[in-house]
């Protein structure tokens, strides 16, 4: 009887935890804040952020002040690198360059190389 009640509860601690391991999983994951789409419609920007950073308070208007990052991929999904953003926000200040992108202050991206160098310190 008294084996019967342990493996009870030590299957009811494996479920726990794997619930609670599917969740931290679930909120590291990244979700998905807006899409900038080249001029020519070749190259798309994707802003995301942690999911967890949703569940942090914030002032109302204040999405866009999170931390995340952009990453730039082509029309058939291929990356060209990301970078971190200390807001989202900063997003808005991508440049679209005959070659490649830039955003004042995070870094650029060169479509040719296939490169983007951080300007971060």
């Amino acid at each position: 009887m008294l084996d019967s009640i342990h493996k009870r509860a030590w299957l009811a601690a494996g479920i726990c935890l794997a619930l609670l391991a599917a969740v931290c999983g679930w909120l590291m994951m990244d979700q998905e804040y807006k899409r900038l789409p080249s001029p020519d419609g070749r190259y798309t920007a994707i802003v995301s952020s942690p999911r967890y950073a949703t569940a942090l308070p914030a002032l109302p208007g204040g999405g866009g002040d999170k931390a995340g990052h952009i990453r730039i991929i082509d029309a058939a999904g291929e990356s060209y690198g990301e970078l971190p953003l200390f807001m989202l926000s900063q997003a808005n200040d991508l440049v679209w360059t005959r070659g490649g992108a830039r955003i004042k202050g995070v870094g650029e991206w060169d479509f040719a190389s296939k490169t983007y160098q951080s300007w971060e310190e």
